[in-house]
């Protein structure tokens, strides 16, 4: 009898632990900002950058048979979001030293040709939303 009860005792602990697991990461997903778990339009994350002049240029940049689903030129680089996050590691590898990847946009250097600051910038503004 006391052997059936300490197994009915274990197996509610392990359901109530593995409850809390994934209410733990319900949680991270919905609030932690997991990447991949929401996506920010560049018109966002551009706005507050007025000194790098960005314009909106999607239909110049990718052709729409790439995934691109939003462009935007700008005086340090192209800033590309793509329909996903693997698209964008797609184009981010095809650049190779010339890209950055952000969950799925993707910066773009071949243009704009920046100086080591100009560089340094547009970094900066593709991970202005991340926290370190």
């Amino acid at each position: 009898m006391t052997q059936q009860r300490s197994r009915r005792r274990w197996a509610r602990w392990m359901v109530a632990a593995i409850s809390a697991i994934a209410v733990l990461g319900l949680f991270m997903w919905l609030f932690a900002g997991i990447p991949g778990s929401r996506s920010l339009a560049v018109a966002d994350l551009l706005e507050p950058r007025p000194p790098i002049n960005p314009t909106e240029a999607t239909a110049e940049l990718y052709p729409d048979d790439l995934g691109c689903i939003e462009g935007w030129r700008t005086d340090v680089g192209d800033y590309v979001r793509f329909a996903s996050t693997g698209q964008a590691e797609h184009w981010a590898i095809v650049l190779g030293d010339d890209g950055r990847i952000y969950d799925d946009i993707v910066l773009d250097f071949r243009a704009a040709e920046p100086d080591f600051e100009g560089r340094r910038l547009a970094i900066d503004v593709l991970y202005s939303t991340h926290s370190w």
